[in-house]
């Protein structure tokens, strides 16, 4: 063959002809250095073979013998099972094939074979195969060790993948590595080649994790040394003199009705020192759901205000926004007159209202949903914009609101952090304040994944909870669906069989503002035992009897999404019980997944986890999640921040260079 550059189209390598190349490209393949950056998306430790008589006790096996009989039967629908008996000194074991029958024809008694794969019921299932010519050849590289799992599409196989890229790691070396030596050193990793070696063909654990941390830094490192220039650059502009003389915060502090947490008051003081120093603040308030944020946003809001500038609070739902108002309205001083709110909902006279008393400054709060970017929403003199549960706006989004005044302070709300904003947090882009959980604020809630044959049991125990005086939020991702049936389907059912003769209502994001509202007082206020409604309920409702969650095709909806959907549910310290079903056709990993929040109550370990499996998307970008560049390592927060730390010495090698060349 003759020698290849990462340059080069795929067709350059053997077995790839015009129909492979376009099977490749719908994974985004085109040239051989494409396929080199092609992340595994996971690993198989497959070890060294083992005498057949120990296969039978393990998950994953690697065998060799000699086969001693083969034969292919027809199952249902004209199924082809092709069985061997494979033997070695130590005993025998059956190996299935299905949908295999062609490979019967290249198969004899006394074949010497390696099998490697997944054993069930003592009999290896679906295994690969290598032929050899006698029993003790040495096994293909492919079948032992630790084997890369490649993501794949039509017409491909796992072993195809493998073999396309033994052939383009002859192509590694010429790759230019962009680390200097130094740089490399600084950093304590090998070198760009040697990493994607280690990340394709890893001969044991440590490799792997070199070829990760040296890929994953040749990414982080440019972020590290963008986060530093933007940081600088925030740094050095110049914030309008956000607090006064009136009291702010600490007047609101002990005016309110109830009394702040210690980690409340801290993240107040934090946020207050932001406030009084010169440049813009950035801070993001991290808090399990019910443990407070909106009370120390409050804050930050009246000490904004008493320094005499005005303050945007957005939230991602209308629901939301009129809950935050009429918050905002019971707990801030002067706010009859100084609060407005703007919604889509509202009529366009009492929006414009709102809109000339915050453009005359007869206002100095407005809170609202995605009306506050509207061109026609302007403000005198923003000083603070804040942003509520932030993982529900894009980047865009919040930058729109951020643009309507020089350089306002920026403080952002959130329960369970995306991957995006927990990586930032990372690289010190953005100041951040935890809260703790109060001991008290929330009931032990029961999470569990129940199999379907559970249902009809589950809503007998459902219905003496609300006939006992308990409310229960019942959820569906949509509102119809033709498969499954939405949550019209799921009311009628309800209404009419399971919970007949008990008030339910129906919240949508097709109805009429009026219409749900009204719908959620009846709920909140105990009229209602229960509502069935769309993810619209899944942020900042607070319901005091509802203990009870249900939420079916719960494999549609994210981890982050149902840790906050769990939150509405015993937040005066009842028993609560969350029930997570999974639809028919979901698959059993979707059902491992969910199983995660039987376990785990915590919104920041749900974040690392959603971490370690999306990855933190773009984090200079406006993607939120999705894979970090080409070789994901499966990451959780401790293991960005080691990884940060490294950056940041490569940075600082990088950055020196790049003075010494301008002097020179």
């Amino acid at each position: 063959m003759p020698a290849i550059a990462p340059s080069d189209p795929l067709t350059i390598l053997p077995g790839v002809g015009a129909k492979r190349a376009e099977r490749l490209s719908v994974l985004g393949l085109a040239t051989v250095e494409d396929l080199l950056r092609f992340a595994p998306r996971a690993y198989e430790e497959r070890g060294e073979p083992c005498p057949i008589r120990d296969a039978g006790g393990r998950e994953f096996a690697v065998v060799r013998g000699t086969v001693e009989k083969h034969w292919v039967r027809r199952g249902r629908g004209g199924r082809s099972v092709l069985t061997v008996t494979l033997r070695d000194d130590s005993g025998k074991i059956q190996a299935l094939w299905f949908h295999a029958g062609f490979l019967a024809k290249n198969l004899a008694v006394g074949q010497a074979l390696a099998l490697a794969g997944k054993i069930s019921r003592g009999s290896l299932i679906q295994p690969e195969m290598a032929r050899l010519a006698h029993e003790n050849e040495p096994l293909p590289d492919r079948l032992t060790g630790i084997r890369p799992l490649y993501s794949l599409t039509e017409g491909l196989t796992q072993r195809q993948m493998f073999d396309l890229v033994e052939a383009a790691l002859a192509a590694a070396p010429a790759i230019r590595d962009p680390l200097s030596p130094s740089a490399r050193a600084a950093g304590d990793v090998c070198s760009l080649a040697d990493a994607i070696v280690f990340a394709h063909r890893p001969a044991s654990s440590e490799d792997l994790e070199r070829g990760r941390a040296r890929l994953m830094l040749e990414l982080l490192v440019p972020v590290e040394i963008a986060m530093r220039r933007r940081r600088a650059a925030r740094d050095a502009r110049r914030a309008p003199a956000a607090t006064g003389d009136g009291g702010g915060a600490a007047t609101f502090v002990r005016g309110l009705p109830f009394r702040l947490s210690e980690s409340q008051r801290s993240s107040i003081d934090e946020i207050v020192t932001d406030l009084r120093a010169p440049r813009p603040m950035m801070r993001m308030v991290v808090g399990d759901v019910g443990t407070g944020k909106t009370a120390v946003a409050l804050a930050a809001v009246e000490e904004v205000r008493t320094g005499g500038l005005q303050c945007a609070m957005l939230a991602p739902t209308e629901i939301l926004a009129r809950q935050l108002f009429r918050q905002a309205r019971e707990l801030l001083p002067r706010a009859e007159d100084g609060v407005v709110l703007l919604t889509g909902s509202r009529s366009a006279a009492a929006n414009e209202e709102a809109r000339l008393r915050l453009a005359t400054g007869a206002a100095d709060v407005a809170i609202g949903t995605h009306a506050l970017l509207s061109d026609t929403t302007r403000f005198t003199r923003l000083g603070l914009v804040v942003i509520d549960e932030q993982q529900r706006f894009g980047v865009a989004q919040r930058q729109k609101l951020l643009e309507k005044a020089e350089t306002p302070h920026c403080l952002v709300l959130t329960a369970t952090p995306i991957p995006r904003s927990l990586a930032l947090l990372g690289f010190g882009d953005a100041d951040c304040s935890t809260l703790d959980p109060r001991p008290d604020a929330r009931g032990d809630v029961m999470t569990r994944v129940p199999p379907p044959a559970k249902r009809r049991d589950a809503l007998k125990f459902v219905r003496e909870r609300l006939e006992a005086g308990e409310q229960a939020f019942f959820v569906r991702p949509r509102i119809e669906d033709g498969d499954e049936g939405g949550a019209l389907a799921l009311y009628e059912e309800l209404a009419g069989g399971p919970l007949r003769g008990l008030p339910i209502g129906l919240v949508h994001g097709r109805q009429a503002a009026e219409e749900r509202d009204e719908v959620l007082r009846a709920f909140r206020d105990g009229e209602l035992r229960a509502v069935v409604a769309t993810s619209i309920v899944e942020v900042g409702l607070d319901v005091p009897g509802a203990t009870v969650l249900w939420v079916e095709e719960a494999e549609r909806f994210g981890l982050a999404q149902l840790h906050q959907l769990r939150g509405r549910i015993a937040r005066r310290g009842q028993k609560g019980y969350c029930l997570l079903w999974a639809g028919r056709e979901a698959p059993e990993e979707s059902r491992e997944r969910l199983e995660v929040l039987v376990t785990v109550d915590d919104g920041l370990r749900l974040a690392e986890i959603d971490l370690a499996t999306r990855g933190p998307g773009e984090l200079l970008g406006v993607r939120q999640s999705g894979r970090f560049g080409v070789f994901a390592s499966r990451l959780g927060s401790a293991d960005l921040a080691s990884l940060a730390e490294r950056a940041a010495r490569v940075a600082d090698v990088i950055l020196e260079e790049e003075r010494c060349a301008a002097s020179s």
